[in-house]
């Protein structure tokens, strides 16, 4: 399913369901992408951009990005366009310091302080 090119020496694949793709290059095992792939599965009552903050904090726990040791990742983002309302969810961090935290963790901090205040569009 995906061909990431013959430079990549990490761990690189994917998973596909009836309406998901879970897929990565790059990464520190094919657990990243299992559980990611369980979480967002697993949240399926929940709104969407839910599910994708659930799944990236899966992966995260996996070890993620190899090439990041235990920060997992140093940039992330959720981005989701909800067409009946025309809602916009997007959030990012891009760039965290070599070494500091986690970007998913913060990710989901900016995350979860947005959904105590505005349930509903996402």
């Amino acid at each position: 399913m995906v061909y990431s090119g013959k430079e990549i020496t990490s761990w690189q694949g994917s998973r596909l369901g009836h309406d998901v793709a879970v897929l990565g290059n790059i990464l520190v095992d094919e657990k990243v992408i299992s559980q990611a792939y369980a979480a967002f599965e697993q949240g399926r009552k929940g709104a969407f951009a839910t599910r994708l903050m659930l799944a990236l904090k899966a992966g995260e726990e996996q070890g993620g990005d190899n090439r990041c040791d235990k920060q997992a990742a140093r940039s992330a983002f959720v981005s989701v366009y909800n067409p009946h309302t025309g809602a916009i969810t997007e959030l990012s961090v891009f760039g965290t310091d070599k070494g500091g935290q986690p970007a998913v963790t913060l990710l989901k901090n900016k995350f979860d302080k947005l959904y105590q205040t505005d349930q509903g569009t996402n």
